[in-house]
């Protein structure tokens, strides 16, 4: 006749589970998203003009390597720095990170003042 299997318990030194961790929904802002996307599509539109024009021109391998990548390199270059300063001016400015800042502390009446001022 068929045994019964006895019932398994749970081991004691069993790890509890581990929370889940939260997942920041947080975005860009809509300045700085813009400029990145505008960004690699005119990027990709100029890679793209110097391949066909170099296709129909009939230029050489070496042509061809050397000039799609430098006017790639120089484009992005040029577009890396213009969205890193729109980036940069938004974070300056607050748009992106005002509600996530700190409340300033007013300075205590109490507090000893240096006398040299730290520019």
């Amino acid at each position: 006749m068929a045994e019964k299997e006895p019932e398994k318990q749970p081991k004691p030194d069993a790890k509890p589970p581990k929370p889940k961790k939260e997942v920041d929904n947080s975005t860009l802002p809509l300045l700085v998203e813009l400029t990145f996307t505008s960004a690699v599509i005119l990027l990709s539109l100029v890679f793209f003009t110097v391949v066909g024009v170099l296709l129909f021109s009939g230029a050489t391998v070496t042509d061809f390597i050397l000039r799609a990548g430098v006017s790639t390199l120089v484009i992005g270059v040029l577009l890396l720095i213009l969205v890193r300063q729109v980036s940069m001016g938004v974070l300056r400015s607050g748009l992106g990170t005002t509600d996530k800042l700190p409340p300033m502390d007013e300075p205590d009446e109490n507090e000893i003042k240096s006398p040299f001022k730290v520019k």
